[in-house]
């Protein structure tokens, strides 16, 4: 499985973004994913989310390291399964931290950035 986001670096709270972002295929690896950030520029809590194409919905305000991790765990499974799964659920949340039970997939921490 495969997404596409557009992240962009904010500006202040509210104040729009600084460009028009760049497209992200994911999952990528770590390290490719930190040196795509870094020239988007500022932290993680800068970022934002500013389209997708995906089969679930994703916030502007999603850990882009985060979804990363999620879809990395996906793309190891069935993509008819995933879709399926995808329409069942209200919101990426869920892969990993949402259900009742806990989670319903694991995933690993990816590096933390500058």
């Amino acid at each position: 499985m495969q997404i596409r986001v557009c992240a962009a670096r904010r500006i202040e709270e509210g104040k729009g973004t600084d460009g028009d972002g760049e497209w992200l295929s994911l999952p990528m690896p770590v390290n490719q994913l930190d040196r795509t950030m870094r020239r988007i520029g500022g932290s993680r809590s800068d970022w934002i989310i500013t389209d997708w194409e995906a089969p679930f919905w994703i916030e502007e305000d999603e850990d882009i390291c985060w979804i990363n991790e999620v879809v990395y765990t996906l793309a190891g499974y069935d993509k008819r399964l995933v879709h399926a799964l995808c329409g069942c659920i209200d919101s990426l949340d869920m892969f990993s931290h949402g259900a009742e039970d806990g989670p319903l997939l694991c995933t690993v921490r990816c590096s933390e950035f500058a």
